[in-house]
């Protein structure tokens, strides 16, 4: 038996999942290593966040969330979109990475032990 659980359906779905796609932005594209750990720690803390987040203000609050994430998530509740995700989606950037098969082909080895 495995001790890892399945993921679980949290009320704040949305902001983890953007910021997740975020993470994965930075580190695939941008190799910017710091910024893909701080999105995973923020979509991490908010994931067990017990209550459904209003505010980037209120977000801002747990640990691992700093302004500019807070920032994000403001723009995501108004929006319910992402300014910096939509123009990759345009440029085709998201996509590539979704689709592409070095892209995907990335994403999964970095999560074998050892090569990730």
């Amino acid at each position: 038996m495995s001790k890892r659980k399945a993921p679980q359906e949290t009320l704040n779905v949305g902001i983890t999942d953007f910021l997740t796609e975020l993470a994965n932005y930075e580190r695939n594209v941008n190799r910017a290593i710091h910024k893909y750990n701080a999105y995973r720690k923020a979509a991490s803390v908010i994931a067990k966040y017990p209550n459904k987040i209003k505010s980037g203000a209120e977000a801002k609050k747990l640990d691992g969330v700093g302004a500019k994430i807070a920032e994000k998530i403001d723009e995501f509740l108004s929006t319910g979109k992402l300014r910096k995700l939509e123009s990759q989606k345009k440029e085709g950037i998201r996509e590539l990475i979704r689709q592409d098969d070095t892209g995907s082909s990335i994403n999964f080895l970095t999560r074998v032990s050892g090569i990730g």
